[in-house]
């Protein structure tokens, strides 16, 4: 079950200039246990929210900004590999700041690198997860999640569950190498691309 931690709310009311900016991205390691690259009917089990911190560097040294950590939590409808019981999965986390906090961010490739653009681009795939969802754009993040959670949990109550198709993405690791020296794949992100049921 879905629960929205209230100080994540009272973030993302602190969010609207970007969540009028935001279109939805929807695409076309640690994570745990992934399903394939591609494309995976799942169904969305809710979201973990909790308040957390985004990292970075400026002239050398780390700086913390407060967030919202969003993650979502999938299970597969079908999973040949577990056919009696399809096994569970982890989305890639979003951190969502402030419209005050995101604006203190550099956005200088060469001191702190892009930082702005790495939060819209979360932002974009967080409104994407949203709309695809809710079935429209959110007019604000704070009401979107509410009203998405809450379907959800809607569904689920009446026994069904919100089944979306969630486009899998693997990366080559950067550092990780296989026993040949090969880039190892790993999950890179997830993309919710179509409501099929919920």
């Amino acid at each position: 079950m879905t629960s929205i931690n209230t100080e994540v709310a009272e973030l993302f009311a602190q969010m609207n200039d970007q969540a009028k900016k935001t279109e939805g991205n929807q695409g076309r390691g640690q994570l745990g246990w992934w399903p394939a690259e591609g494309d995976n009917e799942s169904e969305v089990l809710g979201f973990d929210s909790k308040l957390g911190v985004l990292n970075y560097k400026l002239n050398g040294q780390k700086i913390s900004v407060k967030c919202a950590v969003v993650q979502g939590l999938y299970r597969l409808t079908e999973d040949p590999d577990s056919p009696d019981e399809p096994r569970s999965w982890k989305g890639v986390p979003f951190y969502l700041l402030s419209d005050a906090e995101l604006a203190k961010l550099p956005e200088d490739k060469k001191n702190g690198g892009l930082q702005q653009t790495r939060v819209r681009i979360m932002a974009e795939r967080f409104v994407g997860h949203l709309t695809c969802i809710l079935g429209e754009t959110p007019a604000d993040w704070q009401t979107g999640f509410a009203e998405a959670v809450a379907k959800i949990e809607a569904v689920q109550g009446q026994g069904g569950a919100v089944v979306a198709k969630a486009l899998c993405t693997y990366d080559d690791h950067y550092k990780r190498r296989d026993a040949r020296g090969n880039p190892l794949r790993v999950p890179d992100v997830e993309f919710l691309q179509e409501l099929i049921s919920g």
